[in-house]
C-alpha cells in the first residue's frame, strides 16, 4: 500500500519553482520570498509545508513514531528505525518539548531538494536551536529527506 504524504501543490507562491527541474543553478533565497499570498507572515512556510513540519513537531513531542515518519521518503525511512528514535527521544529533552512556533531563516536548493533552515525553540529548554528540514519530491508527493 502506498504511503500517504503531502501532495505537491503547484499553486504555492515561488516555492514550487524550487522543484522545477528546468532550473539548473542552485538558489539561495531568503525566507521572505516564500510568503503565501493568503498569509502575510514573512518567516513562515506555505500552508502545505507548514502542515508537514507541524506534524513532525507534534509527533516528536508525543514520541509517536508512526506519525513522525509518515512523511519520510523511502530513503529516510531506512535510517529512522523505531528503537533509535526512541533512544533519542528518551535522552534529549528538546526533542519532546519542541515549540510549534518557528522562524524560517532561509532556504537553499540543491538539485531536486530544498533545505529549509529555521530557528526552533523548546517549551522547556531555554534558548534557540537551529532546525533543518530537507524536502524533495518522491513521485508527486513532498517528502522529508532529512531533518535535524
Amino acid at each position: 500500500m502506498p504511503r500517504k504524504g503531502t501532495p505537491f501543490v503547484k499553486g504555492l507562491t515561488n516555492f514550487a519553482n524550487f522543484f522545477d527541474p528546468a532550473s539548473i543553478s542552485p538558489k539561495i533565497t531568503p525566507a521572505s520570498s516564500y510568503t503565501n499570498s493568503a498569509k502575510s507572515d514573512k518567516n513562515s512556510l506555505p500552508p502545505p509545508l507548514k502542515k508537514l513540519e507541524s506534524n513532525l513537531v507534534k509527533s516528536s513531542n508525543i514520541k509517536d513514531y508512526g506519525g513522525f515518519t509518515k512523511d519520510f521518503s523511502s530513503q529516510m525511512l531506512y535510517g529512522a528505525n523505531e528503537v533509535e528514535l526512541g533512544k533519542q527521544w528518551a535522552s534529549n529533552k528538546i526533542l519532546t518539548s519542541l515549540s510549534e512556533d518557528q522562524e524560517v531563516l532561509g532556504c537553499i536548493r540543491r538539485d531536486n531538494f530544498i533545505t529549509v533552515l529555521y530557528k526552533q525553540k523548546s517549551n522547556t529548554v531555554p534558548g534557540d536551536f537551529l532546525g533543518r528540514l530537507v524536502l524533495g519530491l518522491e513521485g508527486d508527493m513532498i517528502k522529508v529527506f532529512g531533518a535535524t
